[in-house]
């Protein structure tokens, strides 16, 4: 139907609002398709770590966050920031959605 002439990545800067602060910081997303993230799940949850729900939402958070802040994501980071800031990993995937959205406008 339509050919996908997207880039490969998204940048966007994400404004996080919690506990008394509010934080501004630059995100890069890995540009994925929904079936490239449902395949990802597929293939994460048919390994032997795949059984641990958290391992496997931080390999998609790798997957799909390039850059939080100027830092590539680990799994330490991923566990520290949620610690730090509960919420902040959900909503960081909402914003990956809301950033590959788009919009049919009237031409």
């Amino acid at each position: 139907m339509l050919n996908r002439k997207t880039p490969d990545t998204l940048a966007t800067d994400l404004t996080i609002k919690g506990q008394g602060e509010t934080i501004t910081v630059p995100v890069i997303y890995n540009n994925r398709t929904q079936k490239q993230i449902t395949e990802k799940t597929t293939e994460l949850q048919a390994t032997e770590k795949g059984k641990d729900a958290e391992w496997v939402n931080r390999e998609l958070f790798i997957y799909v966050v390039k850059e939080l802040g100027g830092v590539i994501p680990t799994h330490e980071g991923i566990a520290e920031l949620e610690d730090n800031w509960p919420g902040s990993v959900v909503g960081i995937f909402v914003k990956f959605h809301e950033t590959r959205r788009v919009e049919v406008v009237k031409n």
